[in-house]
């Protein structure tokens, strides 16, 4: 069987998905949820990527990542926030093991429209779950950015 290779371009925006180890609803609890977005804000200032949207659901993560820099690609800023987040939420709760599924999903967005329809895709993850009425319900959403006008500090809003 053959290794498919990812396609791995600076200045790509990518459509990301990474899920729990056995679908664990980590995320259930708020303070898993911040600590992963502090996470991610700190990666977005190391490697200066743009993230154009993100949803942390409870058992999975979606993000809209546009990477800058050859040196740092798509691979690299995933294993990085899982990597750290893992080994990090494992001294937090005490516990070894695994916290997500070994690989993450990716697909390129190759326009505008593809972007805009991923963007609302995201928003409306956690109504769709009935997790919550409407996407601005959602804390751990970049939806309030674009919606309520809300500054996340993580969230480059995309025009």
């Amino acid at each position: 069987m053959s290794n498919i290779r990812r396609y791995k371009q600076d200045g790509y925006v990518y459509f990301v998905t990474t899920n729990t180890y056995s679908r664990r609803e980590i995320f259930r609890e708020q303070w898993a949820c911040e600590f992963l977005r502090s996470i991610i804000a700190y990666y977005k200032f190391i490697f200066k990527f743009k993230l154009y949207s993100y949803c942390i659901m409870p058992e999975h993560v979606h993000m809209i990542i546009q990477t800058l820099s050859k040196q740092y690609d798509i691979s690299t800023i995933m294993k990085e926030i899982k990597g750290t987040f893992g080994r990090e939420f494992n001294i937090l709760i005490r516990k070894k093991g695994n916290i997500w599924q070994r690989k993450f999903y990716d697909s390129v967005i190759r326009n505008n429209r593809d972007l805009i329809v991923k963007i609302n895709y995201i928003f409306e993850n956690p109504a769709r779950k009935n997790i919550v009425k409407n996407p601005t319900q959602y804390e751990f959403s970049s939806a309030r950015s674009y919606l309520l006008g809300q500054n996340d500090y993580i969230t480059d809003i995309y025009n």
